[in-house]
């Protein structure tokens, strides 16, 4: 017996998503008002979207690519930028040098 989980019927649940689920609309995740409610709401959808794309042999194949290379990115500033000084104050003409600049 094997028991599985229908994604489309999670992510285009009326219930979690608003009445407009089935429609493209990513502005729906900075929509959240303030309130005990809408923290709900907001959880409830982080969980179907984990639940959907972060579990199972289905798992989002790139999620551990992107984390690695959010990481890398870190190493890379750090190597073009120098973060000593600069030319002035932050705003006042100021800028970061790159490594070859300064």
């Amino acid at each position: 017996m094997q028991i599985g989980i229908s994604h489309r019927g999670k992510t285009y649940s009326t219930s979690t998503f608003g009445a407009d689920a089935t429609v493209f609309r990513p502005e729906r995740w900075l929509e959240f008002g303030n309130g005990e409610a809408e923290r709900e709401r907001e959880k409830q959808m982080r969980t179907v979207v984990e639940e959907v794309f972060m579990s199972g042999k289905w798992t989002c194949p790139g999620r551990e690519v992107a984390r690695v290379e959010l990481g890398k990115v870190f190493v890379e500033v750090s190597f073009v930028f120098s973060w000593g000084g600069g030319n002035g104050e932050l705003g006042k003409g100021g800028k970061w040098k790159g490594k070859e600049e300064s």
